[in-house]
């Protein structure tokens, strides 16, 4: 029986003369061992128990149909067959990858490959206040971060999801303010994240006002202690203006803040009593932030994302 034809064609990457078992997917074949697909993935080995009973083969290997696209299916058994390769988001492509790879080892219940991209991905979207202040900014990771939104909800890893929503609340709100409409700069989301995300917005311009930088807008206000009243508050009406373009500079490493601060030159005893109102503020954000999104809190997060088999 024929099945290459010119919209599914041989692996390049993928496709070993000894193998005795070819995936076909929507656009490719790859053909494999079905040794190694059992070892990292009890799905397909009851496929392949179905598929020796009773299905098509192709050179003489019989052939399991997966609803998945080539590309998915090359990053995947790049991971199952070549334990070194684990994307690290060090470009678009191997972010892409990533996704790919937590998609099917979720779907085929490839547990150690998912939890291995878990723990990639949680080093840049992490569940923590503190881990969140340490990451290392990656500009691959920001420009893919609603595909990795999809992605994560679809796999049900609630712990991250609050960080990663969170991410493109900060990325939508940049291309509103480069003339993108709400709608058009969520278009990749799906439509749960995207309802998720602009009804989130709204509460976290009113909390960081509220619970972050409750004293900024308060002209009128002395702060009891403070050494120059006057230099003070002008500083602050400088700092004002800045955050107007900035309104989730709340994100920044407490560490980060006080720096701005210093270049505002705030006294010692404003800038200290400022300080105290944006970490206690950022913590209660944060502690809050997956309710926001309409999520289980963080600890039930923590509890509930263990993947079970749907």
């Amino acid at each position: 029986m024929s099945i290459a034809t010119t919209s599914t064609a041989k692996s390049s990457a993928i496709w070993f003369a000894d193998g005795d078992v070819i995936l076909r997917t929507d656009d490719s074949l790859f053909r494999v061992h079905g040794n190694t697909l059992r070892k990292q993935s009890s799905v397909l080995e009851e496929m392949l128990q179905a598929a020796d009973k009773d299905g098509s083969v192709y050179e003489d290997c019989p052939v399991i149909r997966l609803h998945d696209t080539g590309d998915d299916m090359r990053a995947f058994l790049s991971a199952v067959y070549t334990p070194s390769y684990r994307p690290k988001g060090r470009s678009d492509a191997e972010v892409k990858d990533l996704i790919a790879i937590l998609r099917l080892s979720t779907k085929y219940s490839a547990l150690l490959l998912r939890e291995q991209v878990v723990s990639v991905l949680s080093r840049q979207f992490p569940p923590t206040l503190r881990r969140w202040d340490s990451r290392t900014y990656n500009v691959h990771f920001e420009r893919n971060a609603y595909a990795i939104a999809n992605v994560i909800r679809e796999s049900n890893l609630y712990r991250l999801l609050p960080t990663v929503l969170l991410h493109c609340c900060l990325r939508l709100t940049a291309n509103m303010l480069l003339g993108f409409g709400p709608m058009d700069a969520a278009q990749d989301l799906d439509a749960v994240n995207k309802r998720a995300v602009l009804f989130a917005q709204p509460y976290l311009s009113h909390q960081i006002l509220q619970d972050v930088f409750p004293n900024f807008y308060d002209f009128d206000l002395e702060v009891y202690g403070c050494h120059d009243a006057l230099r003070c508050c002008r500083s602050k009406g400088k700092l004002v203006s800045w955050m107007k373009a900035s309104p989730f500079m709340w994100c920044y490493a407490t560490s980060t803040m006080e720096t701005f601060l210093k270049k505002f030159e705030f006294c010692q005893t404003c800038s200290r009593m400022y300080m105290k109102c944006y970490a206690e503020g950022r913590q209660k954000i944060w502690d809050d932030l997956p309710q926001q999104f309409s999520l289980p809190p963080w600890d039930a997060a923590n509890e509930g994302d263990r993947y079970h088999s749907s």
